[in-house]
């Protein structure tokens, strides 16, 4: 049975993705830079807004915005890219994601700031204060 298609029409998403077996996919301040590049160059060239972001040792969240039904591209882009420089890396070889990116489509200001900002808030201090 094929898998559910994702919604990806132009809205703004909460989007999670973390390492597979919860490993770590950060082990450098360059890894981290490098993702962000990665989100910058991705931001231009698929004309995402990039609201917040939270990258911690093992996963990441993003808040962001699409102007086009182009969310799969962008974040395979990110995803690959980022999974083909972290094996060079490490000399390592394998998936680096635990599975696909999860995408959660917030449609009005109320669950933008509920369910996108106040998470990202809240697993940044969870992750800072342990």
């Amino acid at each position: 049975m094929p898998r559910k298609e994702r919604y990806q029409e132009p809205c703004h998403y909460h989007i999670i993705n973390r390492g597979v077996e919860r490993r770590s996919i950060h082990l450098e301040p360059e890894d981290y830079e490098f993702f962000l590049d990665l989100l910058l160059k991705a931001s231009k060239d698929y004309e995402i807004i990039i609201h917040a972001f939270c990258l911690m040792t093992n996963h990441y969240h993003l808040l962001l915005e699409t102007r086009q039904s182009n969310l799969s591209k962008a974040m395979q882009h990110i995803n690959d890219k980022y999974s083909k420089y972290f094996n060079k890396k490490y000399t390592r070889s394998g998936h680096l994601w635990q599975g696909r990116f999860k995408s959660y489509p917030l449609f009005d200001d109320a669950h933008f700031c509920k369910r996108g900002v106040r998470h990202l808030f809240d697993t940044f201090l969870s992750f800072s204060l342990t």
